[in-house]
């Protein structure tokens, strides 16, 4: 049986089996994020699926939502689609940062968003998302998630980190990173 070691008080060390009884299910140690003094969470494989579906889900409707544009050749008003999606997807602070900058950008006719982050490029062509994987999952409890995947965007691929919230039963994404240098 493995273990972690987790600390308790200033200087005591006391090793954490992770077993039936710690985490109500049997689970081979994958890794852990210490928060805090005498904290030790640990991702179970129940949580990083459930993270990966939604991740998935959310890429799959946009694919989705994507071809059928390119297959009827209808133009996209490209922001209105950037907000249903965000709206339906990203976490509320995330929205209201989107916002302020669409208002900024019109009180200054400032050009402040040069790029879809949903698809880490100007325009779309031929996009895919894959190599999804769980990086860590954070949090007192456990509701903050970071996640790695690929975007391809007219050939390129742009690795891209997600930051999740999980609100009210749900995992939303809080922030995009472009991976590309």
């Amino acid at each position: 049986m493995k273990y972690i070691m987790t600390l308790i008080g200033a200087l005591l060390l006391v090793p954490v089996a992770l077993s039936s009884e710690l985490l109500g299910e049997t689970v081979p140690y994958k890794g852990h994020v210490l928060d805090g003094p005498g904290m030790v969470y640990v991702m179970t494989p129940a949580a990083e699926k459930e993270i990966l579906e939604r991740v998935k889900e959310i890429y799959a409707s946009l694919e989705a939502q994507i071809r059928g544009y390119e297959e009827n050749a209808v133009e996209t008003d490209g922001e209105a689609a950037v907000e249903n999606r965000n709206e339906k997807y990203c976490t509320p602070s995330w929205v209201d940062l989107f916002n302020k900058v669409c208002d900024k950008e019109q009180r200054t006719d400032e050009l402040c968003l040069d790029v879809d982050y949903w698809v880490m490029g100007q325009d779309v062509g031929d996009f895919s998302a894959d190599g999804f994987k769980v990086e860590s999952v954070t949090g007192d409890n456990l509701d903050h998630a970071t996640v790695w995947l690929n975007l391809h965007n007219f050939g390129e691929e742009t690795p891209v980190r997600l930051e999740l919230v999980k609100e009210h039963g749900q995992w939303l994404i809080d922030n995009f990173i472009n991976l590309r240098k």
